[in-house]
């Protein structure tokens, strides 16, 4: 039996379709419903020659004594059959045809259908009747052989070629075959029977279908199995609406805390939720975001008089050009005033308002046609080798140094890959898609890496969850920033720095928790599905 600690691990950690199929699993094993003389037995129908039990039993779960195994064929009144896909028109007609994600789920779902211009005879064996088990025949390993019950209108839907259906006679129920098809057992057994070339979906056909044991106790029993099973599985669903609201309200919490630490300063707040802010992996995402805002707006150390004042040691640096590299020029855009652009932004005592152009030059890559990217020369940076993919390209171009970079050059992404990146590979071409930043005497490095970071951020929440983010030159180069002195930007890097460790590890041990309960999961629903 599952121990009560393992069904509270993954009830706690919130695996609901694991949960289900243990349900499934434990469904028919008799586990749910006390047998009852009344019932009757299954032992008339054998020794009546109605039905022929699976002996031996070798390989199947452990049942109680008075139920019998038998293949699916010996259950069935009509099938296995396969469907038909005529093709679907954008218009409404009599006809619809199921599609593959109507059971994909195991659960029946009338939405998903298309219309098709061909006229089906009523009588044919096309048309559904409630009852009816759909089984996928054809789809990837995780959901070939998914089986649902049609509990739609009679004549409403015919079945699609990727499906075969089956009507249960009246020796069994066609819910209780349903929750033998579902269960770890069932879907174990339709896995690794599906067959198919490499590069295809698996399949199983109907001789498989015909050959699924099914553990068949006396009527009246797999209804009170069923009737259990709905009740435990409809408290699944509860959990995990409850799950989903509570996953809700933490993320209102954590983005409402973090908010006020941000604005505020209210360390106590984030301190005092600590262990439900910050859940899983994907919430410390989060965490860093508050960092980065915290470190260029000047709130994440102290200002200290000794160490100058920006506005007077880096208005100087700022005004002199010589620190850039030559560059084509183009024609001067309006620029809104930084008020407008950075109200929002208290300036911290000693910091400097600026634009970024002020103290970085953001230069162009080039654009290569194909027959300019060889096989050996010097190395051309895509976006996607900044994000580790080992796919390259070399150029053997005599270009001018601004379109070089160097180990401990810093980059920008300014398409798909958004964002700052510090190149740490040999000599190299940069691409068109990305940006290489010149930096002024005023600004340091890893300062400018984390500033580059955070307007990342910002730009990704106004975008409102596009996929593919972009920034125009312009836009980047008159973005408003505060600018601390020299000797504060290398206490905010060093800081960053520590908390961005700190961060790392701590998502490293929630995915280490996450990784372990997954495994718990797992080792549950193989448990149900092989042992007695």
């Amino acid at each position: 039996m599952i121990s009560a600690a393992a069904m509270a691990e993954l009830i706690s950690r919130g695996f609901p379709e694991e949960l289900r199929s243990v349900v499934r699993g434990l469904a028919i094993t008799g586990l749910f419903a006390e047998s009852d003389p009344r019932d009757g037995s299954i032992a008339c129908l054998v020794e009546g020659g109605a039905l022929i039990p699976i002996v031996p039993r070798t390989g199947l779960p452990s049942v109680p004594d008075h139920w019998e195994w038998f293949e699916l064929e010996q259950l069935v009144e009509f099938g296995p059959r396969n469907g038909y896909s005529p093709r679907g028109v954008d218009f409404e007609t009599p006809t619809k045809v199921l599609t593959l994600t109507a059971t994909t789920s195991g659960v029946f779902k009338d939405q998903h259908f298309k219309y098709v211009d061909e006229e089906i005879d009523v009588d044919s064996t096309l048309w559904l009747d409630p009852g009816d088990l759909l089984i996928q025949r054809s789809n990837s390993i995780h959901y070939v052989g998914t089986m649902a019950v049609f509990d739609g209108l009679p004549g409403e839907f015919i079945f699609p070629d990727l499906m075969i259906k089956v009507r249960i006679s009246e020796l069994a129920e066609a819910r209780f075959v349903h929750l033998l098809g579902s269960s770890p057992f069932g879907r174990e057994f339709f896995r690794s029977r599906a067959s198919g070339t490499s590069g295809s979906m698996p399949k199983i056909n109907q001789g498989t279908v015909r050959e699924l044991p099914v553990p068949l106790p006396p009527l009246p029993e797999q209804r009170r199995t069923i009737e259990a099973c709905s009740r435990l599985l409809g408290q699944l669903e509860d959990l995990e609406a409850a799950r989903a609201f509570r996953d809700q309200w933490c993320e209102r919490a954590r983005a409402s805390c973090l908010h006020a630490l941000v604005e505020n300063g209210e360390w106590d707040r984030v301190r005092d939720n600590w262990n439900s802010l910050f859940t899983t992996p994907e919430s410390v995402d989060d965490l860093r975001r508050a960092i980065l805002d915290l470190a260029v707006r000047g709130r994440l150390v102290d200002q200290r008089p000794e160490e100058g004042n920006a506005s007077q040691s880096s208005q100087a640096v700022i005004d002199d050009a010589s620190w850039r590299a030559p560059e084509r020029s183009f024609r001067a855009r309006p620029e809104p005033s930084i008020e407008a652009l950075a109200g929002r932004l208290r300036i911290p005592r000693g910091w400097v308002e600026c634009r970024l152009n002020e103290v970085a030059q953001l230069i162009n890559g080039r654009a290569y046609k194909q027959a300019e990217l060889l096989q050996a020369g010097t190395p051309v940076i895509r976006i996607q080798n900044l994000n580790g993919g080992q796919q390259w390209y070399f150029s053997d171009l005599d270009l001018p140094a601004r379109q070089m970079c160097e180990s401990g050059d810093l980059l920008f992404a300014w398409s798909a890959s958004f964002g700052p990146y510090i190149w740490s590979g040999p000599k190299a071409i940069y691409h068109y898609h990305i940006w290489k930043l010149v930096l002024s005497p005023a600004i340091l490095p890893g300062f400018a890496y984390h500033l580059l970071g955070q307007i990342t951020e910002e730009v990704r929440q106004q975008s409102h969850g596009l996929a593919m983010l972009h920034m125009t030159k312009n836009k980047m180069q008159k973005w408003p920033l505060l600018l601390p002195p020299l000797a504060e930007q290398h206490r905010i890097v060093a800081k960053v720095d520590e908390l961005m460790r700190l961060c790392d590890e701590l998502e490293a041990r929630l995915q280490d928790v996450e990784d372990i309960s997954q495994q718990l999961a797992e080792s549950v629903v193989h448990h149900v599905g092989s042992a007695s």
